[in-house]
């Protein structure tokens, strides 16, 4: 029997609403991938309406957002290259917030 890859760590990813808004209404989803760019673009492909808002048109993630791995700005833990592991938490919320 050939040796089968590990599974992909699964993600808890939690969505501010005005992004739920285009993934059926729900701010909660648990998907699989390597790293926070491998979760993004699995959220994507599950819910095509949220692509135009986390992907610019060139496929860079949108600088109007910020995603937090485990309560840190992803910025400071490679961007979406940062690794994840099983159990972690990615928050994808509004990078302005106003008052």
């Amino acid at each position: 029997m050939k040796n089968a890859l590990p599974p992909r760590p699964t993600v808890q990813v939690h969505l501010a609403q005005i992004l739920a808004d285009h993934a059926e209404g729900r701010a909660e989803h648990r998907l699989s991938g390597d790293t926070v760019g491998q979760v993004l673009a699995a959220l994507t492909a599950r819910y095509p309406d949220l692509r135009a808002w986390i992907w610019t048109a060139q496929g860079a993630f949108n600088p109007m957002l910020a995603a937090f791995l485990n309560q840190e700005n992803i910025a400071q833990l490679g961007g979406l290259d940062a690794p994840v592991g099983e159990g972690d938490e990615l928050m994808v919320v509004s990078a302005l917030e106003g008052g």
